[in-house]
């Protein structure tokens, strides 16, 4: 069963409507509780704004330090690739 705004259906009572017609006027139309105020939705608005700004300074943090582990790890390559190498080539071609 739906709610009703009480006050729309005794004024169409009032007014002359039928018991069925006042109660599927009152279903249809919003109960002001349920319903979402400026304030509300400017509340909301910057609660989103917040959480963005939030979500962006620690995506960026996260970022920067996977820049720095691929820095350093470019560097492993760089400085130990050649070691690497030549360990690996001894102890194929030369057991």
């Amino acid at each position: 069963m739906s709610l009703i705004v009480s006050e729309v259906y005794d004024a169409l009572i009032e007014a002359g409507a039928t018991k069925e017609k006042a109660r599927a006027a009152a279903e249809v139309i919003p109960h002001f509780e349920l319903l979402a105020t400026k304030d509300d939705i400017a509340r909301l608005e910057h609660a989103t704004k917040d959480d963005i700004a939030r979500l962006e300074k620690g995506t960026k943090e996260d970022i920067a330090r996977l820049d720095k582990k691929v820095a350093v790890l470019n560097l492993a390559v760089l400085v130990l690739g050649p070691a690497i190498v030549a360990l690996l080539t001894k102890l194929v071609f030369f057991p």
